[in-house]
């Protein structure tokens, strides 16, 4: 991709890279003009790549899709060739932790992997501030869709407990309530009453004393892991496809988060190969640590089965998630990178190659990771696909992923709140961030 930098713009980019200790941030999005030619579209809307396109970004916009001869810009757009390269939507991952610390870097390797929208499970008030100072262009990050703080069952609430907290969640700006576990069915079915009267969703965990029966009674909920289904495969499989059905009729989500569970099969040999570890490197000690733990109370006959049960299980899971893809069931994309050799942004890939291991197609998954993210959040018409009039939510691919997912690591550049962000310029960022071991 050859990009036509402005002096201005230039300067700026270098002395935010080299200011110790600061963070960087993003022009306003109201000064964005650029003007990329000759790029193929993954538009995701349709299956349809569309060819030597001209593309017109300006203020956050996405002006002009086509090919270019009826194009009237304004202002002095920056000129990019898009020449061999594939523009498509941000990608979402949608079942994030956020670090207590180095969170500019847990960011930072998100834009990295064309990740522009995440979705915090477990928010609190910094996560507010965090997204705030995000949507101002103080920090450099990815959008965030933020979970209240969680409900458990050791909290004992009633109903008007619970419209106050809704009442004030809503006020604070919290745009789900994820639950981890409940006390009972009672203040699951009062929460999902709060829920629509305050229209603000919930979704998590499928706590054993509700089961996902009366889980899907009613709508409005994302599940996690994709939890309960296993349980419904253990009753039968006719069982398990009744609530697939369910799943569908009630527009329920899921979150399978399949490269979490599918992490104990392998050697540490086998994890180590994985990328973007040398983001991380004073992580790697403590995730041996933690094997070797596993290693010390376990015998080989035990981490032997172990294996063997992780296998079913992702088995199973796979299975469960192509039915509920073939019925129509909305799926997110999440690894949920929490576990031992998962760095964030690089994971998302092992989820989405997990889900083309499955029989999805590279098309389908696309659109999971982009479209289905959108549409819970009830912002399809401002991003998830490349219209005009959408966002300029986009990244730039060396590679077509409808060919091949594993050309999503091709990340050549991506766009931020409308500002054009190279990869070189988020390296430069991540390894001044970068610790030794």
């Amino acid at each position: 991709m050859k990009i036509y930098l402005s002096l201005t713009l230039c300067l700026t980019l270098f002395l935010l890279a080299c200011s110790p200790g600061q963070q960087m941030s993003v022009e306003s999005s109201k000064k964005s003009n650029y003007l990329i030619s000759n790029i193929s579209v993954i538009p995701i809307n349709t299956n349809h790549l569309l060819k030597n396109q001209t593309v017109w970004i300006k203020d956050n916009k996405i002006q002009y899709i086509g090919n270019g001869q009826d194009l009237k810009t304004a202002g002095r757009p920056q000129k990019i060739d898009g020449s061999g390269q594939y523009l498509m939507p941000g990608l979402s991952d949608m079942h994030v932790h956020l670090p207590g610390e180095r969170t500019d870097r847990f960011l930072h390797l998100n834009l990295l992997n064309g990740i522009t929208n995440i979705r915090s499970m477990r928010g609190d008030a910094s996560h507010l501030k965090l997204r705030k100072d995000i949507e101002s262009g103080l920090l450099l990050g990815p959008k965030i869709i933020c979970s209240a703080p969680p409900i458990h069952a050791k909290m004992d609430l009633n109903e008007m407990q619970i419209d106050s907290l809704f009442t004030n969640y809503k006020k604070e700006g919290y745009d789900l309530l994820k639950i981890l576990s409940i006390k009972d069915l009672a203040t699951f079915q009062s929460l999902q009453a709060a829920s629509k009267k305050h229209q603000l969703p919930i979704g998590g965990h499928t706590p054993l004393n509700v089961g996902i029966k009366n889980l899907l009674a009613e709508d409005a909920y994302s599940i996690e892991h994709l939890g309960g289904y296993l349980a419904a495969l253990k009753d039968s499989e006719a069982f398990l496809d009744k609530m697939i059905e369910q799943t569908v009729r009630s527009k329920t989500y899921n979150c399978p988060t399949l490269d979490w569970y599918n992490l104990w099969q392998f050697s540490t040999e086998a994890l180590q190969e994985r990328q973007g570890l040398e983001f991380v490197p004073e992580l790697i000690p403590k995730w041996e640590e933690k094997r070797q733990k596993y290693k010390a109370a376990t015998t080989p006959e035990e981490r032997q089965q172990d294996r063997l049960d992780t296998r079913e299980r992702i088995s199973k899971k796979s299975m469960i998630l192509k039915k509920l893809h073939e019925k129509g069931a909305m799926i997110l994309v999440s690894p949920d990178a929490t576990g031992t050799y998962q760095v964030p942004g690089f994971c998302v890939l092992e989820e989405l190659k997990l889900y083309r291991d499955a029989g999805i197609s590279n098309f389908d998954i696309l659109k999971m990771a982009t479209w289905n993210a959108a549409q819970y959040c009830g912002k399809e018409k401002q991003f998830g696909s490349v219209e005009t009039g959408k966002e300029a939510d986009l990244i730039i691919l060396d590679k077509n992923p409808l060919e091949n997912i594993e050309n999503l690591a091709a990340v050549n550049a991506v766009f931020v709140q409308g500002q054009l962000l190279p990869r070189e310029q988020i390296l430069s960022l991540l390894k001044k961030k970068t610790p030794t071991k």
